[in-house]
Order: structure tokens, then sequence, then C-alpha cells
């Protein structure tokens, strides 16, 4: 099964829901200013989405799952680092900017490393929220 068929069953609006629920508490956000959409941290780096995208794609070897998780489990902690730091308000705007962008170069260069061109496109092409092609200025 392809992740493309997984998705098909579930939207992606769905996914989001609980992966911002999933949030819980440290909702920590890197909105712009009030009335701005707000984004969480984990929808910029959403380590659990991509890990279960990965896992329900049978044409991923366990391997290169384990190997994913390890990649998203290091960046797991740094990302919560990063929330605990926002919600302790010790991070101005710019440093969370940088700070989260980072981590999502990061996720984005690890699974690039692991999975095979044709895996990362299907991947980005599921997810639908274009995964390339952003820095740490946010989507261009």
């Amino acid at each position: 099964m392809r992740v493309q068929q997984v998705v098909r069953g579930v939207s992606i609006a769905a996914l989001w829901t609980a992966a911002i629920l999933a949030a819980g508490p440290a909702r920590a956000q890197v909105g712009e200013a009030a009335g701005a959409p707000s984004v969480t941290v984990r929808d910029i780096v959403p380590l659990e989405t991509v890990l279960g995208f990965v896992a329900f794609d049978q044409d991923i070897p366990d391997e290169q799952l384990l190997q994913v998780r390890r990649t998203l489990r290091s960046l797991y902690a740094k990302r919560e680092q990063v929330i605990t730091q926002i919600v302790a308000g010790r991070m101005d705007m710019r440093e969370v900017r940088s700070r989260v962008f980072s981590l999502r170069r990061q996720m984005l260069q690890g699974l690039s490393i692991i999975l095979e061109e044709e895996q990362s496109q299907e991947l980005f092409r599921a997810m639908g929220e274009g995964l390339e092609g952003e820095d740490e200025e946010g989507p261009q």
C-alpha cells in the first residue's frame, strides 16, 4: 500500500487536527500578530505525522522505518526544548523562527538521506503542504 492510498481514506484535515490535539498544553505558537493565523511548532515540524505516513507505507522496508524513527527521535527532543523555551518566554520571535525552521530543515535533510527520491516526493505530496522549499523565513 502506498502512502497516497493511506491518505485517500483519511483526510489531511483530520490528520492535522489529531496532530494539533496531540500538542496538548505546549501549543507554542509562531504567529506574527494578533489575528494572524496561529501555527504551532508541531505544525511546522510535524515529526509524528511524518512517522505515521512512513510507518504505514508498505513500500518502505523496516530498516528504513527504523532509520527514520531514529532521526525523528533526535529531532523530537530538540523540538520539545524549543517549545519549552517558547512557553517560558525565553525566546524572541526571530530566534523562534530561526530555531523552528532549522529543525524543519534538519528533518527534511534527514529524510532525504534515508528515503529514496521517489519515497520522499510521495511523502511530500501525501502531506499536501509542500514540505520542500522552506527556509527560516517560512514558506517561499
